[in-house]
């Protein structure tokens, strides 16, 4: 399909729903602008980003959800803009509700085959430390699938499993790379378990293993990333007027493999360095009309074996939530971070922020 009919589409798609007569779908759009200063460098990295979301309940035991999200990245002169990939996500309950199956097509409408300058951005942005939200506009077709198994042992504990597969198909990363990228496939497994230690704390545990198989170009394995392991502790305390909700995220890597002019062989050091995170978030009810928002978070990577690639960032915001109508709502939070951390062999500290302005309509 040409990518500008696919495009089209997409529009099509998103307009009949956020205009349809059903009362429970969802239609969110906003902007994000984010910037990072690096001490040393004389400019920042910069993104704004333009989200939209579609959620809408085709049936009772069916949900589609659309995701598209335009950006424009600068960095010292140079401008990275475009669209971005568009997602299509489905999930089907079976009529028990313990089983719960997902499906997933990632258009490539995203921008590929950058220039130089522009993939001087792409590297920036790509630094997970910075949590930019388009981290890469486009990786071409993509398609994933999964399945969920979820039980009741008790009134207060869940126990669950799940399976997924991610395909992904080969694009040209750059204008001066005349070869296609064929990035690895990916599988995961997890598992998990959601727990009500009292009736207005529930706390969740989540453990999930990734695989992935060789990136290749020409059909030739140039790189496979190292398995992964992330476990999540998450929990909710309810308030009178709110909740307050907490995550704590950590995730290791194994190995990489690279091509060494024959085979692929294991690093002799681990590049990727153990990855912890904190997010704590809090809503306060003042009103009919108006919530306030808090947040907090932390984000610690650990050198790696060849002890390089350490990063430390804190940070925070407040915000709002403001109800205009039974069926619209405006929503603003501003964040602020901090940190330092190894960039380009040296030691430099980083200041962060982000500006979210975001609608929601009930449909």
């Amino acid at each position: 399909m040409n990518k500008h009919l696919m495009i089209l589409v997409i529009i099509c798609l998103i307009t009949g729903i956020a205009y349809s007569q059903q009362p429970s779908g969802i239609f969110r759009t906003g902007v994000v602008l984010q910037k990072w200063s690096i001490e040393n460098m004389n400019d920042p990295i910069s993104q704004g980003t333009f989200p939209i979301e579609v959620i809408y309940p085709v049936r009772e035991n069916i949900n589609l959800q659309i995701n598209h999200s335009p950006g424009i990245s600068q960095y010292a002169g140079n401008i990275l803009s475009g669209l971005s990939d568009t997602w299509i996500r489905g999930t089907y309950s079976l009529s028990n509700k313990r089983v719960l199956i997902s499906f997933g097509v990632g258009l490539p409408t995203g921008k590929t085959q950058l220039k130089t300058s522009e993939m001087t951005i792409s590297y920036l942005l790509s630094q997970n430390i910075f949590k930019f939200r388009l981290p890469v506009y486009g990786q071409g077709l993509t398609l994933n699938g999964g399945v969920m198994y979820a039980y009741s042992v008790s009134e207060k504990l869940a126990v669950g499993a799940g399976l997924n597969y991610v395909f992904r198909g080969k694009y040209k990363i750059s204008k001066d790379i005349s070869t296609a990228y064929d990035p690895g496939d990916q599988i995961g497994v997890n598992l998990g378990l959601d727990y009500l230690i009292t009736p207005k704390f529930r706390s969740n545990f989540d453990l999930i293993y990734s695989y992935y198989s060789a990136d290749k170009f020409d059909n030739i394995k140039a790189f496979v990333s190292g398995p992964k392991i992330t476990t999540q502790l998450g929990g909710r305390y309810y308030l009178t007027n709110g909740y307050i909700q907490f995550a704590l995220i950590y995730r290791s890597k194994g190995k990489n493999e690279n091509w060494n002019g024959q085979t692929l062989v294991p690093d002799n050091l681990n590049s990727n360095g153990p990855q912890r995170e904190m997010d704590i978030g809090a809503r306060l009810i003042m009103s009919n009309m108006l919530s306030l928002l808090f947040s907090a978070e932390v984000r610690s990577y650990m050198e790696n074996e060849a002890k390089h690639g350490w990063a430390d960032v804190l940070g925070g915001g407040i915000g709002y939530d403001l109800s205009v109508t039974q069926k619209l709502n405006i929503t603003m939070t501003f964040k602020l971070f901090y940190g330092d951390g190894e960039f380009n062999n040296e030691n430099p500290t980083f200041l962060g922020t982000e500006l979210y302005i975001g609608t929601q309509w009930k449909l």
